[in-house]
């Protein structure tokens, strides 16, 4: 079939839906992170691990994609976790909540640690 006959046309707009998607999950966090709009104040390495972590995993659905400060994919996170012990944090993280996935096989136990380390330097 000829380049705007069927399958083509179908294949070319499938792979541009793709690399939009791509696009979107992997540059929005970059552009949060240039706009200084990543909250918390990592001083420690074991903080900045976890904030490079953050930014990687976590910002496309935790940060604002929009100027208008409420509107994230997910909950936005300041000062949740200086409210909730270490190990229920831990456990959302691995195994998921609500529409959340788990890291629990992409996140070592060290990663972990450090994820929720610079989780704690959020202001409420």
């Amino acid at each position: 079939m000829g380049f705007y006959g069927g399958s083509m046309c179908a294949r070319h707009s499938g792979l541009r839906l793709l690399a939009i998607s791509l696009l979107v999950l992997f540059a929005a966090p970059l552009f949060a992170q240039e706009r200084g709009r990543i909250p918390g104040n990592a001083t420690t390495p074991a903080e900045q691990e976890g904030r490079r972590l953050f930014v990687q995993r976590c910002a496309v659905c935790h940060l604002p994609l929009t100027p208008e400060p409420r509107k994230a994919y997910g909950p936005l996170l300041n000062g949740l976790f200086k409210k909730l012990p270490d190990e229920e944090v831990r456990k959302a993280i691995a195994i998921g909540y609500g529409n959340m996935p788990g890291w629990q096989y992409t996140l070592s136990a060290a990663q972990l640690n450090n994820l929720i380390a610079f989780l704690k330097t959020f202001p409420d």
